[in-house]
């Protein structure tokens, strides 16, 4: 086990990172005995070296953004590591899976009801 760790890369579409104080972060750890492996950390999100990149325009209409953020050697102590070194991807298989069928389901209703009002509109429409 480490002392703390160092963390660097980029994510795209951190959703909600406008309205949040911390981050819930997976990386992949480059050393140690679970080389390889992923680890989830909490991290503040005001820490030295993490910076905001661009915040793309959806067009939704919610106040939660999807930002990029950049991690420059962002130092995390091992006592910000969520779980044992190396257990990231089940925390993640925990609860994603999950999360991406409820995403698929509220997509499928918004296309059926998207086709629905579309074909409304297309009937009522003279050329």
């Amino acid at each position: 086990m480490q002392e703390g760790y160092r963390i660097s890369g980029e994510k795209w579409y951190v959703t909600s990172a406008n309205h949040a104080d911390y981050f819930i972060l997976q990386a992949r750890l480059a050393d140690g005995p679970h080389a390889g492996s992923q680890s989830m950390f909490f991290i503040d999100k005001d820490a030295p070296g993490i910076e905001l990149v661009r915040s793309p325009a959806f067009s939704h209409t919610f106040s939660h953004h999807h930002p990029t953020y950049r991690f420059n050697e962002v130092a995390v102590p091992a006592s910000q590591r969520l779980g044992d070194e190396g257990d990231g991807m089940r925390y993640a298989y925990s609860w994603f899976r999950h999360e991406r069928l409820m995403i698929a389901a509220r997509c499928c209703g918004a296309s059926a009801r998207l086709i629905e009002e579309a074909t409304a509109f297309a009937s009522t429409r003279i050329v």
